[in-house]
């Protein structure tokens, strides 16, 4: 059995142009090309394939926290105050490898 709390790292891929690139998935493997951003995150998303980012809007590629669940990069979100609108948190799957298609 594995412990879900037990730190793992993931590589954000990011695709798209400097200032215009999103983040569109993670992956265990780090990408071949590209920007390398590296974060670490919980054994339990794996189990659900998933990951929450709290990101800013433009340029997208800023990634401010990581979390397995919406509900606690919202909270922190909102506590962004005037600054919340040029933040969002989205969801992004998990790859298998980091030159499969999502």
């Amino acid at each position: 059995m594995s412990n879900r709390s037990a730190p793992l790292r993931l590589w954000l891929i990011i695709d798209g142009p400097s200032g215009a690139a999103r983040v569109v998935a993670a992956s265990q493997s780090a990408p071949r090309r590209g920007r390398r951003v590296e974060v670490t995150v919980t054994q339990a998303v794996l189990e659900t394939k998933t990951l929450w980012l709290l990101v800013r809007k433009e340029p997208a590629d800023v990634i401010l926290a990581v979390d397995l669940e919406q509900a606690p990069l919202e909270a922190r979100r909102a506590s962004l105050g005037k600054l919340a609108s040029q933040y969002e948190v989205i969801n992004v799957p998990l790859r298998e490898k980091p030159n499969s298609t999502v």
